[in-house]
C-alpha cells in the first residue's frame, strides 16, 4: 500500500464463515466453529497504531512521525460500519464510543473524530 492511496478492508460473515477481503480481493475466511460457533456478529471495533520496543523509550517513529491531530500526521479516514437488514440492503452503523488509549502521550498518541483516526509520533529518541 503507498502513502495516500485508499483501500478498503471487509470483514463479511456470509454462510458460516468470515471472510476477508482487501480491495476487492478475497484473502480467506475463518469457519464459525473456530470459535465453538459463538462468534457470528461483531460487537468492538478497533483501529490502531502500535511500536514494539523493549527500551523505556522507543526509537520508532508511528505512523509518520507525527503526533495524532497535527497536520499531516498518518490516518485511517472514512471509516465505516455497515450491516445489512432483512431485505439484504447495507445501511451504515454509528459508532457509540470513540476511545483513545494512549501508552505514553510523549511518544505518541492519537485522535478521533467522526469517522478519522489520526495517529502517530516520534519516539524518544
Amino acid at each position: 500500500m503507498a502513502v495516500g492511496k485508499t483501500e478498503e478492508y471487509k470483514v463479511v460473515h456470509v454462510n458460516d464463515r468470515w471472510w476477508i477481503i482487501y480491495s476487492g480481493e478475497l484473502i480467506g475466511y475463518f469457519m464459525d466453529n473456530f470459535w465453538n460457533g459463538s462468534f457470528t456478529n461483531i460487537k468492538t471495533v478497533a483501529w490502531y497504531g502500535e511500536v514494539a520496543s523493549g527500551r523505556e523509550k522507543p526509537c520508532i517513529d508511528m505512523g509518520n512521525g507525527k503526533f495524532g491531530g497535527k497536520p499531516g500526521a498518518a490516518v485511517i479516514e472514512d471509516m465505516r460500519l455497515t450491516e445489512t437488514d432483512s431485505k439484504g440492503t447495507p445501511h451504515s452503523v454509528k459508532f457509540t464510543n470513540k476511545d483513545v488509549t494512549q501508552t505514553n502521550s510523549h511518544f505518541y498518541n492519537g485522535k478521533v473524530t467522526a469517522n478519522r483516526f489520526s495517529y502517530g509520533g516520534p519516539g524518544g529518541c
